[in-house]
């Protein structure tokens, strides 16, 4: 909220030569809501040539106010040749393994961000450990979760939002928002019900990890906090 406050402060102020002003706001999605209210009242009344690129991977996430007052742009992921060659001087530079990359190139999804990511084999057991238990809901092991971060506590208080247990169960429920991922649960009339769900989701656990954050919340408790929302949110599909 500091930052976006910050930021009208800083377009408020006209430029020596009347240009224009830009601000790329990037992972859009994880604005708590006082940020994004914030936000909302600069582009509901933006200052003289300002341009503001708000960047997402799941816009379902951001305040529909915010989304209605802009114009939506769709930028093609990256093809397999360019991951490829961006691997090839990661490989050189830091000794990696090629048969690591090409699995990162081949679950990427033409992100440069989640392919930097997958080239770390300690991010990958435990990404693909999560999404194990993930696909398990609306069954979901929180104690097997917890455990397997209490022996990688790395992961519960990182200070990389991506190599994060949060950022990992963020990751997990854009994909499926995206209905990039199906559990077992699927089924015609569930598809678009699980996708909605997800999205609402990434929303309710966003806001978690900043308060978690603001109020110095034990990251195990947030992390378990956030796992039980998770499963209560997908309850309704258990069988009886």
């Amino acid at each position: 909220i500091d930052d976006i406050r910050e930021l009208n402060r800083k377009f408020s102020l006209s430029s020596a030569d009347n240009s224009y002003k830009v601000c790329i706001v990037d992972t859009t999605e994880d604005l708590n809501i006082s940020a994004s209210n914030s936000l909302l009242k600069i582009l509901e009344e933006p200052p003289k040539n300002t341009l503001f690129i708000l960047v997402s991977n799941n816009h379902q996430a951001i305040l529909p106010t915010i989304l209605s007052r802009c114009q939506k742009v769709g930028f093609q992921r990256l093809n397999e040749k360019d991951l490829r060659d961006i691997c090839a001087s990661l490989v050189k530079k830091n000794q990696i393994e090629q048969s690591i990359y090409t699995d990162a190139v081949a679950v990427c999804e033409g992100s440069v961000r989640k392919l930097l990511n997958f080239l770390d084999k300690d991010y990958i057991k435990i990404f693909n450990s999560m999404k194990t238990l993930i696909l398990d809901l609306p069954n979901l092991n929180k104690r097997k979760a917890i455990t397997l971060l209490s022996e990688n506590k790395d992961y519960l208080s990182n200070s990389d939002p991506d190599k994060s247990a949060f950022g990992i169960l963020l990751r997990l429920l854009s994909s499926l928002a995206k209905k990039e991922l199906t559990l077992k649960i699927d089924t015609e009339r569930a598809y678009d019900d699980i996708a909605l769900i997800a999205a609402h989701l990434y929303s309710q656990i966003s806001l978690l990890r900043y308060e978690s954050l603001k109020y110095n919340l034990e990251p195990k408790k947030a992390v378990f906090l956030a796992l039980n929302t998770i499963e209560l949110a997908f309850a309704k599909h258990k069988k009886k």
